[in-house]
């Protein structure tokens, strides 16, 4: 408030009483009602959005997990059942190898459980 408001406040206040203080008094308190159910309406529609987005968000990298542990385990059978012709039982054993330690390292952070 300014300074002529404070005046005007006083003024009111002096010529018209309690009543004059219990209009305004009421006035305040019907605008602080519809400020808050405002900002409760937007928190509820932020919040909303926010749990949808971390949803949608979730589920991505989740299906994205499962994307690349299917890849590996593709990749390791591949190498256990000896698909891959081009390599000799050395490369095979070393592929098979890596492939079944960064599985198990990526299932270890991730919290994955084998099935």
């Amino acid at each position: 408030m300014n300074k002529e408001e404070i005046e005007e406040y006083i003024w009111n206040l002096s010529l018209h009483g309690s009543r004059w203080l219990a209009e305004e008094l009421y006035k305040l308190q019907q605008e602080n009602q519809k400020l808050k159910k405002q900002l409760e309406k937007k928190y509820s529609k932020t919040g909303t959005l926010t749990n949808e987005v971390l949803y949608e968000e979730n589920t991505k990298l989740i299906n994205q997990q499962k994307e690349f542990i299917e890849y590996l385990e593709e990749k390791i059978i591949c190498y256990e059942n000896y698909q891959n012709t081009n390599l000799g039982e050395y490369e095979r054993n070393l592929y098979f190898n890596l492939y079944n330690d960064i599985l198990e390292k990526f299932k270890e952070i991730t919290g994955v459980k084998d099935e």
